[in-house]
C-alpha cells in the first residue's frame, strides 16, 4: 500500500491505546511477582490519559537529571496532569531529593525562560503542552 493511503494518524493512536494496556499489564504481574519498583497512579483526571494510569517510578528513574528535566519525565510516565506534592514525592522516589517548593518555583522559572514542553494547568498543578494541543 503506498505511504499517501496509510492512515498513519490511525495507527500511532492504536499503538498508544494499546501500550498503555501492555504497561499496566507488566506493571501488575511484576507487582504479583514483587519486581516491580513503586506502583503509582495518576489520580488527578485531566487531559493527559484521562484516568489512572498504572506505572513505575523506580530508583535510579532520574538519575542524572536536573529538576525540570525529570519533571518531564515523571509527567511522561504518569500519563496525567500532576501536583507538585506528586511530583516531588515520584522524583525522590526515583532517587533525586527535591522539595516541592523547589520543583514548583523551577518549573514556573523553565517556562519564563520559553521552555514549551511543561504548563501549569492551575495552582499547583503541572503537565505536558502535548496533552493540551490538537
Amino acid at each position: 500500500m503506498p505511504p499517501d493511503q496509510i492512515d498513519y494518524k490511525g495507527v500511532l493512536a492504536d499503538l498508544k491505546a494499546r501500550r498503555g494496556a501492555l504497561d499496566q499489564a507488566i506493571s501488575a504481574i511484576e507487582a504479583i511477582l514483587g519486581e516491580s519498583g513503586t506502583v503509582i497512579g495518576a489520580p488527578i483526571n485531566g487531559a493527559g490519559a484521562g484516568g489512572t494510569v498504572l506505572k513505575e517510578v523506580k530508583a535510579g528513574t532520574f538519575f542524572n537529571l536536573n529538576t525540570v528535566d525529570a519533571s518531564k519525565k515523571y509527567l511522561n510516565i504518569a500519563g496525567d496532569v500532576q501536583t507538585t506534592e506528586q511530583i516531588a514525592d515520584a522524583l525522590r522516589r526515583g532517587s533525586l531529593e527535591v522539595k516541592p517548593a523547589s520543583i514548583a518555583v523551577l518549573l514556573k522559572r523553565a517556562i519564563d525562560k520559553g521552555d514549551t514542553e511543561v504548563v501549569r494547568v492551575s495552582r499547583g498543578v503541572w503537565g505536558l503542552s502535548k496533552w493540551f494541543s490538537k
